[in-house]
């Protein structure tokens, strides 16, 4: 028998000017293992409050270029907008060994939120001196989620050749709530580069009223795979399908659009090849189908959840990893097909809509290893090239998708001091390549470099106390950071976190 009991509770003024967090939380687990049987038991409440945080920002259409990045430490809103969040989750899982080679697991969950924006004001700029439109909305939704899994995996020899075979069902039911969105007008003027921001709304919002709009999602399937091991598992092989069916109610807002229905089912292969070509060279290749549910219009939308319908994925893989003289790396190139969502920011708040393909082709080459002892390294690099296809529309088909950067960079380095026992140091380096501002490609977001630097000192070696030390964004850089096709958010201001932790 075990058990398991965290908590956190937070509460303080944030990064932003005149924000408010609020972070708490409980969690609790009971766990039983013996040779036959497995059984855990997960249950945990999280609260979280956010006041005056940085959101989305829009720009009119009649601006043509991106205006100057906004200081890092104000927010894009009025200082009374506010959300909050509570979840209730509760999770099972069981596992019986059949034998030394079969298992059979089973597992189940629940989860309940309640997601609440009282009043919220999505900021539109219109011009370049910075003057600001927020309109005054409100809303509100409860999602509910439930899952069952049942699978069987085991291991079998036909042979020379050893298999490792799967099987089973799972089913997820996702249901949403949503309340009343309503436009109460522009909020008091504000400037987005000077520090005033208004502190309470011009206008009374009423209590949202949640039972009048109703999404409803399921996704069932069952699969069976097999991974085939040749030459002593030098050589792996593996294959699969499932058969998924997803149905989807959805009447995403009472008063403006018909109940509509979606019920789609497919079978979606997968393959793989692994081969060894020596004790420290691997190379491998895939090939992944997936029926995937169509987007969901977010929250901050005008039709937010909106349920577009489902669509089938596809992914090729091919890669190489090798491990030599303490240091790892991989180099991977893919190929993803997937439905295309698209944020369309003419209007306030801005349009969703599920157009086409969103192709994206891309390398990713990954090194982690030790310069010298105590000197660790993790660096990477990636590139993609990303399009919008088989959109039916002229203004964005063949073009790079909205917010897809073509290339990503990052450093870490860790250094354990020969000379200073139990004092490490550490670096964060980010750079982010420029990306397409909108799906229409009219404009780009700059590219973006970031620093962070730390420390951490440990005292005792056997139940140390740690203390840390962070300094996020060292040089304060501000700049803008694409968050969907035709929306930006501002970077972050410079932070600095301390903390300590002890071990018992």
């Amino acid at each position: 028998m075990g058990a398991r009991a965290n908590a956190l509770y937070r509460e303080g003024e944030g990064e932003i000017r005149d924000s408010r967090l609020l972070n708490g939380g409980a969690a609790l687990g009971l766990d039983y293992r013996s040779k036959v049987v497995l059984l855990s038991f997960d249950a945990q409440y999280l609260r979280n409050v956010n006041k005056a945080f940085q959101y989305v920002l829009l720009l009119d259409p009649g601006l043509d270029h991106l205006p100057s990045a906004m200081p890092t430490n104000l927010s894009t809103q009025p200082a009374w907008v506010s959300a909050s969040t509570s979840e209730e989750v509760i999770l099972g899982l069981a596992d019986l060994n059949l034998s030394s080679k079969w298992v059979v697991t089973t597992g189940s969950g629940f989860s309940h939120s309640f997601v609440s924006y009282p009043g919220y004001c999505p900021a539109f700029l219109l011009d370049y001196s910075g003057t600001v439109l927020c309109e005054q909305f409100n809303q509100a939704s409860v999602p509910e989620n439930y899952s069952t899994d049942v699978g069987v995996r085991g291991k079998v020899h036909t042979g020379v050749v050893s298999h490792s075979l799967l099987g089973g069902w799972n089913r997820v039911h996702d249901t949403v709530g949503f309340g009343d969105f309503n436009d109460y007008g522009p909020s008091q003027p504000y400037n987005l580069y000077t520090s005033y921001r208004p502190k309470s709304p011009n206008y009374s919002f009423p209590v949202v009223s949640l039972d009048n709009v109703v999404d409803d999602e399921s996704t069932k399937g069952w699969y069976l795979g097999d991974t085939a091991g040749l030459m002593h598992d030098r050589l792996l092989l593996t294959g699969g399908f499932r058969r998924t069916t997803m149905r989807s109610t959805e009447t995403f807002r009472a008063n403006s659009s018909p109940q509509s229905q979606f019920h789609e089912s497919a079978f979606t292969p997968s393959a793989a090849g692994l081969f060894k070509l020596t004790s420290r060279v691997s190379i491998y290749g895939n090939f992944i189908q997936a029926l995937e549910p169509g987007w969901i219009a977010p929250p901050d939308t005008k039709n937010a959840g909106q349920i577009f319908p489902a669509m089938v994925s596809n992914q090729f893989e091919i890669g190489a990893k090798t491990q030599l003289r303490g240091w790892i790396s991989t180099l991977a190139l893919y190929r993803i097909s997937e439905v295309n969502g698209v944020v369309k920011g003419a209007t306030n708040p801005p349009t969703f809509s599920q157009d086409g393909r969103q192709v994206n082709k891309g390398v990713e080459l990954n090194l982690a290893g030790d310069f010298y002892r105590g000197f660790h390294a993790i660096l990477s690099a990636s590139f993609i090239d990303s399009r919008q296809r088989s959109t039916g529309d002229p203004a964005i088909e063949g073009k790079s998708t909205a917010i897809v950067p073509g290339a990503t960079e990052r450093v870490n380095l860790n250094w354990d001091l020969p000379h200073a026992q139990g004092l490490a140091l550490d670096c964060n380096l980010m750079e982010t390549g420029s990306a397409p501002f909108d799906a229409a490609n009219s404009r780009r977001v700059p590219s973006w470099t970031r620093l962070d630097l730390g420390a951490r000192y440990a005292l005792g070696r056997e139940k140390p106390l740690t203390i840390r030390a962070q300094v996020e964004n060292v040089s304060n850089n501000q700049f803008w950071i694409s968050v969907f096709s035709g929306g930006l958010a501002p970077s972050g201001p410079l932070v600095v976190n301390v903390s300590t932790s002890k071990s018992f």
